[in-house]
């Protein structure tokens, strides 16, 4: 019954939340279809079938990357990436989601993103790694602990990483998530705030939330180029971060108008595909053309512990 629960939810957020969904025969294949995928994706830690793609934040005047957030790929076994085979976190995250099972990948990739900070750092690319954690990390288990301790084997400082959390994981319990953040910021930890302003609130932000970043919605960034609403709220949002002392980043910029509104509505910082695609961390370009700095591809400092489940 509680899965059945967890599908009708999870396509009611699908179509945008605020509705009901009754469980019916669809939902019932839809069940078993979440329960095979999440006994795959089980096995996929084991068999390193995930990976983490890198996407530069950049501001919006041109220069080099202001930081890079790691992205989760899973690639199938026997798929192949160049061929379409990669499979993105909404197509097969929500079975994990309040399971161990997304804790345990949460561990992998943080452990794999902070060990990949370290390597660009030694390339002379001293950039902070943005890693999403999910509501479960976030209000339920020690999480300042274990970023403690993946800074200590990667030796490096507390504002080599920045964690995102999103507005849904904050108002889930919004006091365990707000001492759980206090903790990690003691470490020198960035907070970012992110898929702000995708109606879990009313474009306030949550309170005494210990936060450097706020990353506006892409779906307000899709269509404020020609929904005049949109644009009201973006800029409402811009004006409310510039007045907390926050840096606000434009998710989503596709196309040279998005880009151009969002730096007249003096947004300074973004990410998206026009700017940079999700790429390889030895592919990915953190430094621009006059800088010529290429980054350093990944290896591994120490070897991973327990029995392929961690980071």
């Amino acid at each position: 019954m509680l899965r059945e629960a967890d599908v009708a939810m999870y396509r009611a957020k699908g179509k945008g939340g605020r509705r009901m969904e009754l469980f019916d025969e669809s939902l019932r294949q839809e069940a078993s279809s979440m329960e095979q995928l999440e006994s795959r994706l089980r096995d996929a830690l084991p068999r390193q079938e995930l990976r983490l793609a890198y996407q530069p934040i950049l501001p919006l005047a041109g220069g080099n990357a202001i930081g890079a957030e790691a992205l989760l790929r899973w690639v199938p076994l026997g798929g192949d990436r160049g061929a379409g085979d990669e499979l993105l976190p909404a197509t097969f995250l929500p079975p994990a989601e309040d399971s161990e099972l997304i804790v345990q990948i949460g561990n992998w990739v943080l452990h794999t993103a902070v060990q990949q900070a370290e390597a660009w750092r030694r390339g002379g690319i001293a950039i902070p790694v943005s890693v999403n954690v999910s509501a479960r990390e976030l209000t339920e288990l020690d999480l300042a602990e274990r970023i403690r301790e993946e800074l200590s084997y990667a030796r490096l400082p507390g504002h080599a990483l920045c964690i995102e959390v999103s507005e849904e994981a904050v108002v889930r319990d919004p006091e365990r998530a707000r001492s759980a953040l206090k903790d990690v910021k003691r470490l020198g930890v960035s907070i970012a705030l992110d898929r702000f302003g995708s109606g879990h609130s009313s474009l306030g932000l949550p309170r005494d939330m210990p936060l450097d970043v706020v990353k506006l919605d892409r779906s307000l960034t899709a269509t404020f180029d020609r929904d005049k609403e949109r644009r009201a709220m973006f800029a409402a949002t811009i004006a409310l971060t510039k007045e907390a002392g926050l840096t606000a980043v434009a998710v989503g910029i596709e196309t040279n108008r998005q880009l151009a509104l969002a730096r007249e509505l003096d947004c300074r910082v973004g990410q998206g595909f026009l700017l940079h695609g999700p790429a390889a961390p030895d592919s990915v370009r953190l430094r621009d053309s006059s800088g010529a700095v290429t980054s350093a591809p990944w290896r591994p400092l120490v070897r991973l512990r327990g029995s392929g489940t961690r980071r």
